[in-house]
């Protein structure tokens, strides 16, 4: 079990790694892009009518951001809840367990190794065990 104490030690507490911003926005561009291909390829009239689901992150969080699904005319409004939580000190990203935190057994990619999350789709199911 971790302590408070160790974690104060160490000096990090709730601190992004390097290049974590970074790495979150070409993340969420290349997301964004395959998934505007999916649905332009299996919901074509959806698409037309820019009613897709994007990812984004609308409310930064202290330990993760959370990835929700926005559709892409409204995309400052939640639209079929939670994508993805992402842990900022190590850019792990976790499937959500709850639309409030993620499922922490073990993380699923990270947006610091763009092979990991190279099969991302608008349901998730990228993020299921394999």
């Amino acid at each position: 079990m971790i302590k408070l104490m160790d974690i104060l030690n160490e000096g990090k507490l709730n601190e992004e790694a390097k290049g974590y911003k970074q790495a979150l926005q070409k993340f969420i561009k290349y997301g964004n892009k395959q998934i505007k291909a999916y649905f332009k390829k299996h919901y074509d009239t959806t698409h037309d009518r820019g009613q897709y689901r994007q990812i984004a992150v609308l409310k930064p969080g202290k330990k993760y951001d959370r990835l929700v699904n926005v559709r892409a005319d409204e995309p400052n409004k939640p639209d079929g809840g939670v994508h993805a939580f992402i842990e900022k000190e190590t850019g792990i990203i976790y499937k959500p367990k709850s639309w409030s935190g993620p499922a922490t057994n073990f993380g699923r990619a990270s947006i610091f190794k763009p092979a990991t999350y190279k099969n991302i789709d608008p349901h998730g199911s990228w993020l299921s065990k394999r």
